[in-house]
């Protein structure tokens, strides 16, 4: 089983990245979040995509492919002093069909590396805790939320 290719996100993505990003959103939060909040998301999400990709020096985003479809993208940030960490972990969403192929471990990798950083996750999405659990992450105990999703934060 091979990983999917992966390459720092240009302008051209802006809609495959925010068309994934709502679908994982959609697959993950569906049912238990209310859907006008993931609908609300979605409706932003050309437009935040085209900021980020767009800003000439900001910190890419990586996007993994096969054979030209979009199945996953990360994005980190320096934060810089004050944080918990220098670097957060901003996103990190896989298409359903790509988990366990390895690809979501590349998306890491090119991320952030083994790098400290602190990254936020819902605070239901077991999946999700137990793979930063294996990449080093540890809950820190710190609580938040992002409207109705419940979150913790996780450092290494």
């Amino acid at each position: 089983m091979t990983t999917a290719k992966i390459r720092p996100a240009t302008p051209l993505d802006v809609e495959a990245i925010a068309e994934l990003h709502s679908r994982v959103w959609q697959a993950t939060y569906g049912g238990s979040v209310p859907q006008e909040f993931i609908d609300r998301a979605a409706a932003r999400r050309v437009q935040m995509w085209t900021d980020v990709l767009a800003e000439p020096m900001g910190a890419p985003t990586w996007l993994a492919h096969r054979d030209g479809v979009a199945v996953g993208f990360a994005h980190a940030i320096a934060v810089g002093a004050g944080e918990v960490r220098p670097l957060e972990l901003t996103s990190i969403y896989l298409d359903v069909a790509e988990q366990g192929r390895g690809t979501a471990d590349n998306l890491m990798l090119m991320s952030i590396g083994d790098a400290p950083a602190f990254l936020h996750v819902w605070d239901a999405n077991d999946r999700a805790i137990a793979f930063y659990r294996r990449h080093g992450f540890a809950a820190d105990g710190e609580k938040g939320s992002f409207g109705p999703i419940g979150t913790i934060r996780m450092v290494r």
